[in-house]
């Protein structure tokens, strides 16, 4: 990896690290990305008075009660939600499953990707999606579609199949235009 990709992948790890709940502060973070991560240059990119601060608002955040709690309902809907809509989804060609690393569902089409997840700090569902180029390579993930008419357990299992249908379809008519 480059030197510049690195700078990048450091403090992107340490906000979604932050996010995770498991870390009280950037001073935990850096730790992480040094010691496990092998990132041994985590303490010059984090030396930066505003990202720290920006750091520890979301590690107080992510440890809060109220966010804890909403991580563990999700956690809780996402697995009720996969078990009852699952043998729609395969029914239409299309793979789901849980990605438990970002608490999320994923939805493999033929030539797209899907990844539902809840936004940080509210019960809001946002989703990304990920369109085969016709290569071997696949763009990258860029959650923008927030979905914020209900919360993520107003979401009935219709309401999930059909929000996973219609970001298919926009999915598909990018695929036609590539």
């Amino acid at each position: 990896m480059k030197k510049s990709e690195r700078k990048t992948e450091i403090k992107k790890r340490a906000y979604q690290y932050a996010k995770t709940g498991d870390h009280i502060n950037w001073l935990s973070i850096e730790h992480t990305l040094r010691s496990i991560d092998g990132f041994s240059e985590a303490r010059t990119e984090l030396d930066d008075r505003f990202v720290r601060q920006e750091i520890d608002t979301l590690c107080n955040m992510a440890t809060s009660s109220e966010e804890s709690s909403r991580r563990k309902e999700f956690s809780q809907w996402i697995d009720q939600i996969i078990e009852k809509i699952a043998p729609q989804i395969s029914s239409r060609g299309l793979i789901l499953r849980r990605l438990s690393t970002d608490d999320a569902i994923f939805v493999e089409g033929p030539t797209y990707s899907l990844v539902i997840r809840r936004r940080f700090g509210c019960s809001k569902l946002e989703s990304a999606k990920s369109v085969d180029s016709g290569t071997s390579t696949r763009y990258g993930f860029d959650f923008e579609s927030v979905h914020l008419d209900k919360d993520f357990d107003a979401f009935t299992e219709e309401d999930t199949v059909e929000l996973i249908v219609m970001l298919g379809n926009k999915a598909n008519s990018v695929v036609r235009r590539i």
